[in-house]
């Protein structure tokens, strides 16, 4: 348990949990500053001034642009970078 700086109000909130709820549906009787993710979704909201906010849509970091791994069965990299970049 903490206080932790709130960027929506400009003040500090007394957090109780470090996780993040990972749910289907929004939680109820929620507060300012709470978070959770949309695991339908994979998004991140924030509830502020009453309403559920979206935050950031989450990335598979081990998915390539394609939808495909980034990584072969041997560990080697199936999507090196291109000449371009």
């Amino acid at each position: 348990m903490s206080w932790k700086f709130n960027p929506f109000t400009q003040k500090l909130d007394y957090i109780t949990s470090s996780t993040i709820l990972v749910s289907t549906t929004a939680p109820l009787n929620s507060v300012d500053g709470q978070l959770y993710i949309n695991s339908v979704t994979d998004t991140m909201y924030v509830y502020y001034a009453g309403t559920w906010q979206e935050l950031h849509t989450l990335v598979n970091p081990l998915q390539g642009p394609d939808g495909e791994g980034l990584l072969g069965p041997g560990g080697e990299n199936l999507h090196p970078p291109s000449s371009d970049d």
